[in-house]
């Protein structure tokens, strides 16, 4: 009850409008998000989500010591020799202008779910979610990548009919938001406290989270913001 109506988000409504589109032409929707834990999470949120509604999905991530942060030229040039129609960015794209224009002009379309604070100019996106552009009126600016796919996601499995299913990600919105180290106040606590809860059920069954608890000996029950920041965090920011 205390989070607040994803439709107040400035350019949700398109993108909603976008994805179903894509869906229902059965096209090749690319997540293209980021090696750290919010990127990962959020990649995570979004390409589950699109699963559960039928999506024809990817994802890709770009490598830390070869590609670097964000979205590269190889990277768009690789999805659309996949064959890729839209592309959704997640925890990145809000400075990726020359890669946006490139993968404008491969023919596919890019919505950006990001919250870095833009530059001067935008990108030329389809759709771009970020609540640092100036004039969004949402009543919370400082989610996390993984916060704002989340709200993405909740509205989208709304859409679709599947009611409140989406707050079964709020595990994945949870420990990306301790890893990125957001402020822990308004929609940030909510989705942190709610979602240590879920981790913490007798029924939780996320076999990645589960599996990574069991090495850190760290048994369901008990799990805190420490656990993600000192363990849950580190181990998967590693492979990154």
């Amino acid at each position: 009850e205390d989070l607040y109506d994803p439709r107040d988000i400035r350019g949700i409504d398109r993108a909603i409008e976008l994805i179903s589109e894509s869906i229902e032409n059965e096209e090749k929707i690319f997540i293209f998000g980021d090696y750290d834990v919010d990127g990962i999470t959020s990649t995570a949120i979004m390409y589950l989500t699109l699963k559960d509604l039928g999506a024809d999905v990817g994802y890709r991530l770009p490598e830390r010591l070869t590609e670097g942060y964000g979205m590269s030229v190889n990277a768009v040039k690789e999805l659309h020799r996949k064959g890729c129609n839209l592309i959704i960015t997640v925890d990145n794209g809000i400075k990726c202008h020359k890669e946006i224009e490139l993968a404008k002009e491969l023919g596919m379309k890019v919505i950006i779910i990001d919250h870095h604070i833009p530059g001067d100019t935008l990108p030329e996106a389809e759709v771009i979610i970020d609540l640092y552009v100036e004039g969004e009126t949402y009543p919370f600016l400082d989610l996390a990548g993984c916060g704002l796919a989340f709200k993405v996601s909740c509205l989208l499995y709304e859409e679709y009919g599947f009611g409140k299913e989406g707050y079964k990600n709020l595990d994945l919105a949870a420990i990306g938001s301790v890893a990125d180290v957001v402020e822990l106040v308004d929609e940030n606590r909510v989705i942190v406290s709610e979602g240590l809860k879920l981790i913490n059920k007798p029924s939780y069954n996320r076999p990645g989270v589960l599996a990574l608890l069991e090495v850190f000996q760290t048994a369901r029950g008990t799990v805190t913001s420490t656990d993600i920041g000192f363990k849950l965090g580190p181990a998967l920011n590693a492979p990154g």
